[in-house]
């Protein structure tokens, strides 16, 4: 028996050996080729904005409606009045509208633009009781 459990722990002692020359030269070659991966996927990266099934769309008329009464416009007013799409920006927020909207009113304080549009969706958040919500701001001229 004692000479079986040494003749096992001579061959795992063995085994490990081995697998540590093998991992040793598996990092080193995935160090070498870390740089030209990396600059492949900087290259090919493509992001994607997904508004899945689950997304609805909502009206928006949050604060920011009556506080740039001026400036606000939808999307299909826009369209109407021949405006240039300048920019677009995008505010995730999980459940709360008021919070959302205060970054929506920030970012507009910022740039300032002739007018702007707000396009709101939602979708239930797992099993939460919650709504989460994500804005499309588009900034006009």
């Amino acid at each position: 028996m004692k000479k079986t459990v040494v003749a096992l722990g001579m061959l795992v002692a063995l085994s490990s050996n081995a697998f540590a020359g093998n991992l040793a030269q598996d990092k080193a070659k995935i160090a070498d080729d870390m740089p030209m991966l990396q600059t492949q996927v900087a290259e090919d990266l493509v992001i994607q904005e997904d508004l899945d099934a689950n997304m609805e769309a909502v009206d928006y008329d949050g604060y920011v409606v009556e506080h740039y009464k001026e400036t606000y416009v939808t999307h299909h007013q826009a369209k109407k009045m021949g405006l240039e799409k300048v920019d677009r920006f995008r505010v995730y927020e999980h459940n709360d509208i008021d919070k959302l909207s205060d970054e929506i009113a920030e970012q507009i304080e910022l740039d300032q633009p002739d007018y702007f549009s707000v396009n709101m969706y939602r979708d239930y958040f797992e099993d939460s009781g919650l709504f989460r919500y994500v804005a499309i701001v588009t900034e006009y001229r």
